[in-house]
């Protein structure tokens, strides 16, 4: 067979173009393979595509291991004390047919009975608002059905058939008259001490998500409100669509406060009162408006992480994107270690030592950078995040510094969980008001869960409880 010679420039030139088309694959399988895990971008981009299971398989079998302490159901520690306070209902089914010495084995149930309960007013006094008709509805039920909407996700159709089914057709709440009992609860939750409570804290979460809404406040380029000629704010309604508005949360280990803007922009920030009255720790996810607020600043690690994931689909960068991820969760693991043997800040030389690490970590990212060949997509991704990584070591590094301070901004996102799984069941929220009620209440809800307080007398007690007062 003859041999063919391909001069020297030509060989060149293929040799450029196969670098290019090797870059150029590169580039589109990272954008394949861009998810939640390995990217900013939230888990609702993922679509229907089937998550793989990223555990190690362990050696043990399933199920309770060896020395684990099962939990099997018990009478309550205070059993006769509830019995006198007749918080319980003790009902004795005999099966001795009259033997003197029995064992006792016990069900616990709960049952729905409706209660009327007659209010007797003097001929002539001033009847109290709450009692204009002649029958209301009490605030059992209105807690009820303010938990199990806001916080159960059921809709006000299928509140009304429960109430009817368990009540046995005695209670049928109108679907206008439960959502009054959400507007009553908005109007009466008071967040101000919980604003308080994250204002005053030592770290304060942030974080925001999109939701669905038929209606928003109109503002103008530079962000600002705008006034009718009554002094409203004026709303645009979406037609055949929904737009866009953002939940934004702040919170901290003990108190969740829930705001929400028509816009993802500063000016919703400032409107807040928040962030610019506080001088604590702010973490959260690299989000620009927020790092002006403040004393400091900590920069989420997981979201780090997932960024790292990112560059494993570039060879050229994985062995220092490997390494890089390493080095950033051995330093969680040493706190968490740390934390668990009750020590409350790191070792000074092995502080000192993870903060060399971490340079040199950013140098050799460098170095790698400099011996690529090419420079797609994934490449300027990867000098975009070594640069932000050198300009903010302080900001990832600081839970190293400040053992209060997390690794992630995790309680942030949680926090904001269960309003995205609010619009996957009811798909947006009819008006801007009804999603600012929602905020409101959730804050109560949230902050309850979090203290481990009984989310429904809590509701009760803050929300509708109002005093009897007969003049």
């Amino acid at each position: 067979m003859e041999m063919v010679t391909i001069p020297k420039h030509e060989y060149e030139a293929l040799l450029r173009r196969i670098a290019e088309l090797e870059n150029l694959v590169e580039e589109l399988l990272a954008k394949l393979n861009k998810n939640s895990n390995n990217s900013s971008k939230p888990p609702s981009s993922d679509g229907l595509n089937k998550k793989p299971n990223s555990r190690i398989k362990s050696t043990r079998k399933c199920g309770g291991q060896p020395g684990h302490k099962g939990i099997t159901l018990e009478l309550p520690k205070n059993f006769n004390e509830l019995k006198e306070a007749g918080e319980i209902k003790v009902v004795v089914k005999d099966h001795t047919n009259g033997a003197t010495e029995y064992v006792s084995r016990w069900t616990v149930d709960v049952e729905i009975k409706t209660v009327y309960t007659e209010h007797r007013f003097p001929i002539g006094a001033e009847i109290p608002p709450q009692f204009t008709n002649t029958v209301t509805y009490g605030d059992e039920i209105k807690a009820l059905s303010v938990l199990l909407n806001v916080e159960g996700m059921v809709s006000y159709n299928r509140l009304s058939s429960f109430f009817e089914e368990t009540t046995n057709g005695l209670v049928s709440p109108s679907e206008a008259t439960i959502n009054s009992f959400l507007q009553e609860a908005a109007t009466n939750a008071d967040i101000s001490p919980l604003i308080t409570d994250v204002i005053t804290g030592d770290v304060m979460n942030v974080d925001e998500s999109p939701m669905r809404s038929t209606e928003r406040p109109k503002e103008d380029r530079k962000g600002n409100l705008i006034f009718d000629e009554n002094n409203n704010v004026q709303m645009e309604t979406a037609e055949n669509k929904s737009f866009h508005v953002y939940i934004r949360t702040y919170s901290n280990e003990t108190t969740t406060v829930f705001t929400v803007n028509g816009h993802k922009n500063e000016a919703g920030v400032i409107r807040d009162g928040i962030l610019p009255e506080y001088s604590g720790i702010v973490s959260q996810d690299c989000e620009a408006k927020f790092m002006k607020y403040g004393g400091q600043t900590s920069l989420c690690g997981q979201h780090l992480e997932r960024e790292l994931k990112g560059l494993f689909d570039c060879a050229q960068m994985r062995p220092w994107a490997e390494s890089a991820f390493t080095i950033m969760q051995g330093m969680c693991h040493y706190k968490n270690e740390d934390l668990r043997n009750g020590v409350d800040c790191c070792d000074p030389s092995q502080l000192e030592s993870f903060i060399i690490g971490y340079r040199d970590m950013v140098q050799s990212g460098q170095n790698y950078l400099s011996a690529a060949i090419g420079d797609n997509a994934l490449l300027k991704k990867a000098r975009a995040l070594i640069k932000r990584m050198q300009e903010r070591e302080n900001e990832y590094l600081l839970f190293m510094k400040n053992y209060k301070v997390p690794y992630t901004n995790n309680l942030a996102e949680r926090d904001l969980r269960s309003c995205k799984t609010k619009q996957k069941v009811s798909g947006c929220f009819r008006s801007f008001g009804g999603i600012n009620a929602f905020c409101k209440i959730k804050s109560i809800i949230s902050t309850a869960k979090k203290r481990r307080n009984n989310v429904l007398i809590t509701i009760k007690n803050n929300l509708f409880s109002s005093p009897l007062t007969v003049k």
